[in-house]
């Protein structure tokens, strides 16, 4: 029985959460609000590791001023990248008390949204099919994400996403992420002196190889040539 507000965030693997009996999902960079007075059960993935972090509040510390909307409860929504730091801020924090309690209250807020319109969603329910989606290939520019992902996060079914992007873009939705990714690591390879493989983790390739890869079919160079002609140029 939980008896908190309670965020669980997945950062690898998988879990599956049944709450009162009804089943949720949690993937990587995933994460969801659990409220006070029901009843939860757990299940991680048998096939991989999983690893998670939590957080929890007792409902007499949440302020007046700060009630969580119903449409952030129970329902799984990618974690942005401000949640995830605050999630690391706390693990290696050393303090407790108020100092402790105010930090849980602004990352469950934060995963929540800012309280205006798309509070609650991972992406917003605002806009286009192809706005949402454009934004729903921004929030899984760094995480594992399928074509049902995309779908679920642009609010439509794959078929109606497949036809709204290939009108709007001329190619599928996953090579949109695909290319978008890319270019996202085409501008890390230029403005920044990450290593390849950092490259890679920041923008959703499974390793420097697959990168290289992708990267010479776009552009139809080695990431590091490219690099190297971009610092070159700029000297």
């Amino acid at each position: 029985m939980q008896e908190n507000f309670q965020l669980v965030i997945v950062h690898r693997g998988s879990a599956t959460v049944w709450v009162d009996g009804q089943k949720l999902t949690l993937k990587a960079g995933w994460g969801i609000l659990l409220r006070p007075g029901r009843v939860e059960r757990f299940e991680f993935s048998r096939t991989q590791e999983t690893r998670h972090s939590w957080c929890q509040v007792a409902p007499h510390l949440v302020p007046e001023t700060m009630r969580f909307p119903e449409t952030a409860l129970l329902r799984p929504a990618i974690c942005r990248d401000v949640v995830l730091e605050q999630i690391r801020l706390g693990l290696k924090a050393e303090f407790g008390g108020s100092a402790a309690t105010a930090l849980v209250l602004s990352t469950i807020w934060a995963f929540c949204g800012t309280g205006a319109g798309t509070v609650g969603a991972s992406v917003g329910t605002s806009g286009t099919v192809a706005e949402r989606f454009q934004r729903a290939v921004e929030a899984f520019l760094a995480k594992e994400a399928s074509l049902s992902d995309l779908a679920t996060e642009a609010g439509a079914s794959r078929g109606h996403l497949i036809k709204v992007v290939s009108e709007q873009w001329g190619i599928t939705p996953m090579e949109v992420l695909w290319r978008q990714r890319t270019e996202a690591a085409a501008k890390l390879l230029r403005e920044t002196g990450l290593t390849l493989g950092e490259v890679a983790a920041r923008t959703g390739f499974s390793n420097p190889y697959h990168l290289s890869r992708r990267f010479r079919q776009r552009f139809g160079i080695a990431p590091r040539a490219w690099r190297l002609r971009c610092w070159k140029s700029e000297a």
